[in-house]
């Protein structure tokens, strides 16, 4: 399974330029959420997880996620480094879509 990790881009700048989004995810620091592995399909073939800044996305950053097609959910209950988070949210994907293989 290959993983792409793009670069850095600025919030704004990434969501205008999504036309329709399909199996898009946004993590967030919220352990009330659903946890992504619950959303994870193996019929899948490619995801998008938005990895926020140090501190979070903001309200209106997640209200914009949302509206252009993002499905918030969480990466579990510790508190993680914007590194970390996105290597877990890779290896979590990676993870279900073996085990649905």
């Amino acid at each position: 399974y290959l993983t792409h990790i793009y670069e850095l881009v600025k919030f704004n700048e990434f969501i205008s330029s999504q036309k329709s989004i399909e199996n898009g995810f946004v993590a967030h620091v919220n352990p009330d959420l659903p946890h992504l592995m619950t959303k994870l399909k193996k019929s899948m073939e490619s995801i998008h997880i938005l990895i926020g800044p140090e501190g979070d996305f903001s309200d209106l950053e997640l209200k914009k996620a949302q509206e252009a097609g993002f499905i918030p959910v969480s990466l579990g209950n510790a508190v993680l480094r914007t590194e970390t988070a996105g290597l877990l949210a890779s290896h979590m994907a990676i993870l279900q879509k073996a085990i649905a293989s």
